[in-house]
């Protein structure tokens, strides 16, 4: 849904200035640190009067620091940027917007954060 996307890199641009967001997958030559968002899931509620989807959306921020220290801070930042706060989504109502898991790993010696948000939104 490109007007769900265009809500969140509008929102993500706002919060985290330089830090580049990319959708579902990053670049081959992607400089740290980057952050990946994505859809992993998506219902309907669709009624006779209502035109309702909700989203789950995935963050991934990943760093190649020695600590976890600058994914801490991009995950405070993310936080304050989307936690019940509504996004402006062309045509829809945002009905509301929750954050579900959070979980940070290491990996070959990169850190990768992993955050989920639960987004409902109607048809306007």
């Amino acid at each position: 849904m490109n007007a769900l996307f265009t809500a969140i890199r509008t929102r993500w641009t706002a919060a985290m200035g330089g830090r580049t967001l990319y959708n579902t997958e990053a670049i081959g030559e992607a400089t740290y640190p980057y952050t990946t968002v994505k859809i992993v899931g998506n219902t309907t509620d669709d009624t006779f009067t209502e035109d309702i989807e909700e989203y789950l959306i995935q963050f991934d921020m990943f760093s190649d620091t020695s600590t976890c220290e600058e994914l801490g801070i991009a995950f405070e930042v993310l936080k304050t940027a989307f936690d019940k706060h509504p996004l402006a989504i062309v045509g829809y109502t945002v009905i509301r917007m929750d954050r579900g898991n959070a979980n940070i790993i290491r990996i070959e010696k990169k850190w990768h954060y992993v955050v989920t948000y639960r987004i409902k939104i109607q048809k306007n």
